[in-house]
C-alpha cells in the first residue's frame, strides 16, 4: 500500500517522475491503450518519495515524453480496490481485495530533464 497517497487522499498536488517504460493493455472494448510507467515519483514541493512506481494511461499530456525523460505535474490522489473480485475469483480462490491509492487526472506536465531515449 502506498501509505504517504494514503495521508493526502482527495488533494491534488504537484509531483515529480521519471519516465521508465511504455508498455499497453487492453481497454474495456478489447483494444490496445498505451500505458506510462513511472518510477520514484516524488513529492515536487519537498522531493519526499510519494511512491516507487505509478502506471497512466497515455494521454494528450504524455506526448512529448520520452524513456528517462523527469518531468513535473499535477495530479490528484484518490484510491481504488485492488485485487480480484466476483464469483469465478471465488471459485479460484483468488478473491482478495484492499484499498490501494493512486494518481489520477495527470496535468500542467513540466519536462524538468530531458532525455536521449527514444519513445516506442
Amino acid at each position: 500500500m502506498r501509505n504517504e497517497l494514503q495521508k493526502l487522499n482527495g488533494q491534488r498536488m504537484r509531483f515529480r517522475g521519471t519516465v521508465e517504460r511504455y508498455g499497453s493493455r487492453s481497454n474495456w472494448h478489447g483494444y490496445p491503450e498505451t500505458t506510462i510507467l513511472l518510477k520514484d515519483v516524488c513529492f515536487a514541493s519537498n522531493g519526499e518519495l510519494a511512491c516507487d512506481h505509478i502506471w497512466f494511461k497515455e494521454g494528450t499530456w504524455a506526448w512529448e515524453l520520452e524513456v528517462g525523460t523527469t518531468f513535473e505535474f499535477d495530479a490528484r490522489v484518490d484510491s481504488y480496490m485492488k485485487g480480484y473480485q466476483g464469483r469465478r475469483a471465488e471459485e479460484l480462490e483468488l478473491a482478495c481485495l484492499m484499498r490501494d491509492y493512486h494518481l489520477e487526472r495527470p496535468s500542467k506536465v513540466i519536462v524538468t530533464t530531458e532525455s536521449a531515449g527514444v519513445k516506442v
